[in-house]
C-alpha cells in the first residue's frame, strides 16, 4: 500500500508542476500524447500481447524511454537538448524521428530484458530469492490457475467475489429480455 500511497503523491506533484510551468493547454495536450505514443504504448502492447513480458522488462524500458525522451530536449518545458540525434540543428531543433526511435528501444527493452530475467530465473543462474518483483510465482501461479480452467483477471466460479446483487440483476436483465 506505501507504494501506491507514494505513487500517487509523486504522481500528483509532478503533475502540478507540469501545470504550472507549461504555458498552454495545448502544450500540456501535446505532451500527454507524446508520452503516451513513446513510453505507454509499448508497456500496454506488451502486456496484451506479448506473454512473457513481466515487470523487469517493464521498468527497464520505462526508465530508458524516459531518459531518451527527456535527453532530447522539450521547447514546451524549457529542457535542453542532451543528445543531439542525426539532422540536428539550433535553428530547427530535432528533426530526426527520435520518438520513434524512443518507442521503439522501449519495445526492444522490454521485451529483451523480460526474456533475459525469465531465463535467468528459470535456468537457476539467480536464485528465486533475487525475484523482487515475485515476477516466477506470479508465472507459477497462472500457470496452474490455468491448468484448472481458471483465470487469475477474472474468477467467474461459483462463490467467487460476485456482486452480492448479481443474481438479482441476471433476473431483471432476463425479465427486461422477455419484455421486448
Amino acid at each position: 500500500m506505501w507504494v501506491l500511497r507514494d505513487g500517487i503523491v509523486v504522481t500528483g506533484t509532478l503533475s502540478c508542476v507540469i501545470a504550472i510551468l507549461v504555458k498552454s493547454v495545448y502544450g500540456l495536450f501535446y505532451m500527454c500524447t507524446d508520452l503516451m505514443y513513446v513510453i505507454l504504448f509499448p508497456q500496454l502492447t506488451c502486456v496484451l500481447w506479448i506473454g512473457f513480458t513481466n515487470t523487469y522488462g517493464a521498468l527497464t524500458g520505462y526508465a530508458l524511454s524516459l531518459f531518451l525522451r527527456v535527453a532530447a530536449g522539450d521547447t514546451l518545458l524549457g529542457i535542453p537538448v542532451l543528445i543531439q540525434f542525426p539532422f540536428y540543428t539550433e535553428a530547427d531543433g530535432q528533426l530526426f524521428p527520435f520518438k520513434t526511435l524512443t518507442m521503439i528501444v522501449n519495445f526492444v527493452a522490454i521485451i529483451s530484458v523480460s526474456a533475459f530475467t525469465r531465463l535467468v530465473f528459470r535456468r537457476g543462474w539467480l536464485s528465486t530469492r533475487w525475484d523482487v518483483f515475485n515476477v516466477m510465482t506470479r508465472e507459477e501461479d497462472a500457470k496452474r490457475a490455468e491448468e484448472r480452467g481458471e483465470s487469475l483477471m477474472m474468477k467467474e466460479r461459483e462463490g467467487s467475489n460476485r456482486d452480492p446483487g448479481y443474481e438479482q440483476n441476471e433476473k431483471m436483465k432476463l425479465r427486461d429480455s422477455h419484455f421486448q
